[in-house]
């Protein structure tokens, strides 16, 4: 059942999301940069937890504060494992990634 739900969720998403924003940029322009952010955000949740296992597999070492949690974006706990000292190389890579559109982007976005 949980296949057929994800499923159906991805065919509605990809029919409505394109005409929802369309529709949403004709009647509130001004609210654009804003939708986008909040948009960027929901992505990143969704990202963290579709992927923990690769994430928590490639980018952490020995951490207590792991992906997965639909809560938290995937910044967040990049950010969480930066100040615990448990990012494994590559993620340390990715960290400097994000710090190069926004320093700290990582630390700054701790939080539930």
């Amino acid at each position: 059942m949980g296949i057929l739900y994800f499923i159906l969720a991805i065919i509605l998403y990809a029919i409505l999301s394109p005409l929802g924003m369309i529709y949403g940029l004709l009647v509130n322009a001004k609210g654009t940069n804003n939708k986008f952010i909040r948009f960027a955000e929901c992505i990143d949740r969704a990202g963290n937890v579709l992927c923990p296992e690769l994430f928590n597999r490639y980018l952490l070492k020995d951490s207590k504060h792991l992906f997965g949690d639909g809560r938290e974006t995937i910044s967040s706990v990049i950010g969480r494992n930066v100040l615990a000292g448990t990012l494994s190389p590559f993620g340390k890579r990715i960290n400097g990634l994000l710090d190069k559109v926004k320093k700290n982007h990582s630390v700054e976005n701790i939080g539930f």
